[in-house]
C-alpha cells in the first residue's frame, strides 16, 4: 500500500473538533460553521483538510468524510457542467468559424483548447468521477499533497522572486549577459543553464511562476530532493537540445532562448514516468491528468504562440521521463508520517 494511503495525520489533542486546517498557510479554524464552509463547495483541488469525531480526529480531504456522498455528487455535477459548457462554447466557435472568416486563426486556436479541455474532462469523468471509491482515492492523494508540498512550493516561490528581482534591475543588460543565444559566443557554455532560469519579460516571468508553483505542488512530493536538480538539469538539457535543433534546421526567427518552461516540462515528464513505472503507488489514471497538464501548459501553448519553443518543451519532458527510469518509488509503503500537524 502506498504511503499516502496508509498515512494518519491527526489534529493535536488540544484542538477542538470539528477542525478545518489550511496547510498552505498553516491556519486552523474550529467549529461547525468553519466545517460547513469547507464542505459547502467541494472541490478536489481545494487545499483544505478537516477533522471530526467521525474521522477519529484524523485530518482528511472534505470528500473523504463518512457523510460525503452528497459532496461527491456535487463534484460530479460540477464536472458535468464543465463538459457541457465546453461543448457549448465549441459549438459556438464552430458557427463563428464560418460567419467570421477574418478571425479564423484565433477561433481555430480557441477551438483546439476547448477540444483538449473537453476531451480531458469528459474522459476523466467517465473513468474516475463516476466511482465514489476512485474519487475519494484521488481526494486522499491530493490531501497528502497539500500536507507535503508547501515547503517545496515556498522554496520555488523564493527562487522566482529572487531571480526576478535580480533580472529587473537592468533587464536588457541581464538578458545580453545570461540568455542563451543561438549565435553562441565562444567559451560561454554556461548560457545553457542561465538562459533556462531567466525570462524575457514580466508577463513571461509571471506566467511561468504560476505554472511552476502548480507543477511543483503536484510533482515535488514524489521527487523529494530531486525536484530542483530535475528542474535545473532538465531546463539546461532542453536548452542544449533546442540549440542543436536550431543550429541544424534554423526554424525559429528568434536570436535566442530564455525561460523556465523547459524545466517545468522536465518535472511533468518525470512525474509521468513515475506514474507509469509505479502505477500501484498512485491514484488510478493520475498519469492521464499529468499528461493533460503537460499538453495544455507546454505543448499547446508552444504550438499556438510563435515565440514559444515546442522543441524546448518536448526535450524537457523527454529528459524528465528519462530521469524517472532511475528514481526510486518514494511513495512505496514504509517510512511513516507524524501523528500531529504541529
Amino acid at each position: 500500500m502506498a504511503r499516502w494511503r496508509q498515512s494518519s495525520i491527526s489534529a493535536n489533542p488540544e484542538d477542538a473538533l470539528p477542525l478545518v486546517f489550511y496547510p498552505f498557510i498553516n491556519r486552523k479554524c474550529s467549529g461547525t460553521a468553519a466545517l460547513q464552509r469547507a464542505i459547502s463547495r467541494p472541490n478536489l483541488l481545494q487545499p483544505t483538510l478537516v477533522a471530526t469525531e467521525d474521522t477519529s480526529a484524523r485530518l482528511v480531504h472534505p470528500l473523504c468524510l463518512p457523510e460525503s456522498t452528497q459532496q461527491c455528487e456535487k463534484v460530479r455535477r460540477d464536472r458535468r457542467s464543465v463538459v457541457f459548457v465546453t461543448v457549448a462554447y465549441f459549438a459556438a466557435c464552430l458557427v463563428a468559424l464560418f460567419l467570421l472568416p477574418e478571425y479564423q486563426q484565433l477561433i481555430a486556436r480557441m477551438m483546439a483548447f476547448l477540444a483538449v479541455i473537453g476531451a480531458y474532462c469528459s474522459t476523466d469523468y467517465w473513468l474516475t468521477f463516476r466511482s465514489n471509491d476512485d474519487l475519494k482515492d484521488r481526494a486522499n492523494y491530493y490531501a497528502w499533497l497539500f500536507i507535503k508540498s508547501p515547503r517545496y512550493v515556498y522554496g520555488f516561490l523564493i527562487f522566482y522572486l529572487l531571480s526576478g528581482f535580480l533580472q529587473w534591475q537592468d533587464t536588457e543588460t541581464f538578458l545580453a549577459r545570461y540568455a542563451l543565444l543561438f549565435d553562441l559566443p565562444p567559451n560561454e557554455p554556461w548560457r545553457f543553464m542561465t538562459g533556462s532560469l531567466i525570462h524575457a519579460s514580466l508577463a513571461h516571468w509571471l506566467t511561468n511562476l504560476v505554472m511552476c508553483l502548480g507543477v511543483v505542488a503536484l510533482c515535488a512530493p514524489s521527487l523529494g530532493l530531486m525536484t530542483m536538480p530535475v528542474f535545473v538539469g532538465g531546463g539546461t538539457l532542453s536548452f542544449l537540445a533546442t540549440y542543436v535543433f536550431e543550429s541544424r534546421f534554423s526554424i525559429s526567427s528568434a536570436d535566442g532562448l530564455v525561460g523556465t518552461s523547459g524545466g517545468i516540462a522536465a518535472l511533468l515528464g518525470c512525474m509521468i514516468g513515475l506514474t507509469l513505472r509505479y502505477s500501484a503507488s498512485y491514484p488510478k489514471r493520475l498519469g492521464f491528468t499529468v499528461m493533460y497538464f503537460l499538453l495544455v501548459s507546454s505543448i499547446l501553448g508552444a504550438i499556438f504562440q510563435a515565440n514559444t519553443s515546442l522543441a524546448c518543451h518536448l526535450a524537457g519532458a523527454g529528459v524528465g521521463a528519462f530521469v524517472a527510469l532511475f528514481l526510486p518509488d518514494r511513495l512505496a509503503a514504509g517510512g511513516g508520517f507524524p501523528t500531529n500537524t504541529a
